[in-house]
């Protein structure tokens, strides 16, 4: 399935964590994470606010021509009254005690509380709401062939036959694959225009950073993502169960680790480097 292509795009490398989820869900293995929203109306009111806000005056065709990328994690923690990025901020004060300037971005802002009460590090970040938002809302859903329709026919029956679940892979597929190709419009103009040398990254498997990944791959600028949580053989973005040589086409190149420890917990994809 790693090889198979649908409308051009690896398919299984982006679905594969989220079919994932969803038979451990059905199975009720895990169950789904749900947002308490205490008056609907005042929420949408402000997402609406915020997902504006962050689209015309914050939005990455502002950023600079920086050497580096920082996307960092969609859920920060307050600390001290500012919202802080416990993965990134401290790279990003060594860059400033060392003069190095980079640009730091942010997605998925559109579900989230906060506004722009950041720490000092993260004081000219942007946000992606504009990219993502445009992919919603434009995105022409891609038409699938006979021999795809088959495919995921079979992908499906498969499911139902070891999981005992149903998952409806062709709507799945169309809707991802649909949004993850605009978005990539999107992010070709934007690193073309800015070409930074590369990027760090939190979380690689939002499929935001994916398409990211893609075009980062296209004009060959280097992908770092940092561990932000545990790994092991289970997490079906980063193992690849027992295959030793399987190569992704959307994942970083460098998963900086947070000791050698992590470094052999699964069989990572063949064309990343885990350092510590």
């Amino acid at each position: 399935l790693f090889d198979k292509k649908i409308s051009g795009i690896f398919f299984w490398e982006l679905l594969r964590f989220d079919i994932s989820r969803k038979i451990l869900i059905k199975k009720w293995l895990i169950t789904e994470a749900s947002k308490k929203v205490d008056n609907k109306f005042i929420y949408i009111i402000k997402n609406i606010w915020l997902l504006f806000y962050n689209s015309t005056i914050w939005n990455p065709i502002f950023s600079k021509n920086k050497a580096i990328f920082i996307v960092g994690h969609s859920r920060r923690q307050n600390i001290n009254n500012k919202f802080s990025d416990i993965y990134t901020d401290f790279i990003k004060e060594k860059l400033l005690e060392s003069n190095i300037w980079y640009q730091d971005f942010e997605s998925l802002t559109f579900t989230r509380k906060h506004k722009r009460n950041f720490s000092s590090a993260s004081g000219n970040i942007l946000f992606f709401d504009l990219f993502e938002w445009l992919s919603l809302v434009f995105s022409k859903k891609i038409k699938l062939s006979d021999t795809e329709i088959e495919l995921l026919n079979w992908l499906e029956l498969e499911i139902k036959k070891i999981y005992d679940v149903n998952i409806d892979i062709k709507e799945l597929v169309i809707s991802k694959l649909s949004y993850f190709r605009t978005l990539t419009k999107y992010f070709r103009i934007l690193l073309k225009w800015k070409a930074p040398s590369f990027i760090i990254e939190v979380v690689s498997y939002s499929i935001t950073n994916q398409a990211l990944n893609s075009v980062a791959k296209e004009f060959k600028i280097k992908l770092i993502e940092l561990q932000h949580g545990v790994i092991d053989r289970y997490h079906l973005w980063y193992s690849m169960w027992n295959n030793k040589k399987q190569l992704l086409n959307y994942f970083p190149d460098y998963i900086f680790s947070w000791w050698k420890y992590w470094n052999s917990v699964c069989n990572y994809p063949s064309n990343c480097k885990v350092l510590d």
